[in-house]
C-alpha cells in the first residue's frame, strides 16, 4: 500500500507524504525520514478559538515524492496554506 501511495503522490505532483507513527523501523525502511521540529496548530473546539498549541511530535515522518526540498523549521498544521 505504501508503494501505491508513493506512486500516486508522484503522479499527482505531491511533494511530500507525511504521517505520524511509532513504528520507526518499518517506515524508515520504506523511504520515510523521521523529523524533529516544533509543531503548532490552532486549537478549535465547538467553533471556539482556544489559541495556538505548540509541542514537539516525536513520531512525525516525511517522505519526499516531488522535486521540492523540505526546509528545516516549524510545522504549522493549520496555516493558511494547509
Amino acid at each position: 500500500m505504501l508503494s501505491e501511495l508513493s506512486d500516486y503522490a508522484e503522479a499527482k505532483d505531491v511533494d511530500f507524504i507525511i504521517l505520524i507513527s511509532n513504528t520507526d523501523k518499518y517506515y524508515i525502511r520504506n523511504g520515510f525520514k523521521k523529523i524533529n521540529a516544533p509543531n503548532s496548530w490552532l486549537r478549535i473546539d465547538e467553533h471556539r478559538n482556544h489559541g495556538i498549541a505548540s509541542e514537539p511530535l516525536d513520531d512525525l515522518f516525511v517522505k519526499k515524492t516531488g522535486s521540492k526540498i523540505r526546509q528545516p523549521g516549524d510545522v504549522d498544521w493549520l496555516g493558511y496554506m494547509f
